[in-house]
């Protein structure tokens, strides 16, 4: 547990006591099961700490939009969010839940798992800004080469492996799927990309 950011500086101790005076429990969710169906009814964080989940809001016309894609370490829940998003397993995953309110509490007893979630919170804004930069980008090739240029500079190296499925990406991107995957293709065909499966290359 303690190779979590929000226990990062905790010791084993602190950590177990958290854990039983938060109310902590595990649970597994298969693909596609709804963690939450609306996060502002929950008082709930939840750390993803097996597989991943996908931050979803529809429109009013029943649209599909992916806000954000949580994986390892990645935490949701109230503090971190609005209205009417819902938070659905991309794969079978495992969710560690802590009680908020109970936080809330006993503010003056856990400082550091509080100090720990305002900088998961700064983390969090930092990618909102990374996201509102990439929706900006008009044509949808902008906007590939945008989120594929932001993924290679996380992982330190030219390559990496999509974390999501194409249909998540053109939801997260907001575009049509085969119109993406058509610009997917012509930037291959003129070896700007290089694609093997979910294995993205940028060749630039």
């Amino acid at each position: 547990m303690n190779e979590l950011s929000i226990f990062k500086n905790l010791s084993d101790d602190e950590i177990e006591s958290i854990l039983k005076n938060l109310g902590a429990r595990k649970i597994t969710f298969k693909k596609d099961h709804i963690i939450f169906s609306n996060i502002a009814e929950n008082d709930l964080i939840g750390i993803i700490i097996n597989g991943s989940a996908n931050i979803i809001k529809y429109d009013y016309s029943g649209n599909r939009d992916i806000l954000d894609s949580l994986e390892y370490d990645d935490i949701f829940g109230k503090p971190f969010s609005s209205d009417d998003i819902s938070v659905i397993a991309a794969c079978d995953c495992e969710i560690l839940f802590l009680d908020y309110t109970l936080l809330n509490i006993n503010q003056n007893g856990y400082q550091k798992i509080i100090d720990n979630i305002n900088r998961i919170m700064t983390k969090k804004i930092n990618k909102l800004y990374e996201k509102i930069e990439l929706l900006s980008k008009r044509a949808i090739k902008d906007k590939l080469l945008c989120y594929f240029s932001s993924m290679t500079i996380k992982k330190g190296k030219k390559s990496f492996i999509m974390p999501i499925t194409y249909i998540e990406l053109a939801d997260y991107l907001s575009v049509d799927r085969s119109a993406m995957m058509r610009e997917i293709k012509r930037l291959k065909e003129k070896k700007i990309i290089s694609v093997d499966g979910k294995k993205i290359s940028i060749n630039y």
